[in-house]
């Protein structure tokens, strides 16, 4: 496994775009990734990740658990822009298996709702 020592000089010039709509996660991960990456950018929302991603270039562009939460029209054109706004590399997390199609709201928080269950 690689040592932080050994990474630093291959992330220290890059920038990064995190998204997350989970605030726990989001300001976890955006603490951690600073250490790493020359610029973060993090966004806890669709709306927020779409204004940096047309006005921003990023190396690398980070979607965690975001897509599924949007309607068809507006996941895509997040999933649009980011492939076009990461210079390097987008990675794009998603639920998979079936239990995440029971669309259980935690917390009343409404932004737990899954409506994007096929993308294309």
């Amino acid at each position: 496994m690689q040592e932080l020592k050994d990474i630093l000089p291959l992330t220290k010039e890059l920038s990064l775009l995190y998204i997350d709509e989970d605030q726990y996660f989001l300001s976890t991960m955006t603490s951690e990734l600073k250490e790493l990456f020359s610029r973060v950018d993090d966004a806890n929302d669709a709306t927020i990740a779409l204004g940096y991603a047309k006005l921003n270039n990023y190396d690398l562009i980070i979607a965690s658990d975001v897509i599924e939460h949007l309607p068809k029209k507006e996941a895509l054109d997040l999933l649009e822009n980011c492939i076009k706004k990461a210079n390097t590399m987008f990675l794009l997390n998603i639920p998979i298996g079936k239990c995440w199609l029971n669309n259980v709201i935690v917390n009343n928080n409404q932004y737990n709702n899954h409506l994007s269950f096929i993308l294309v």
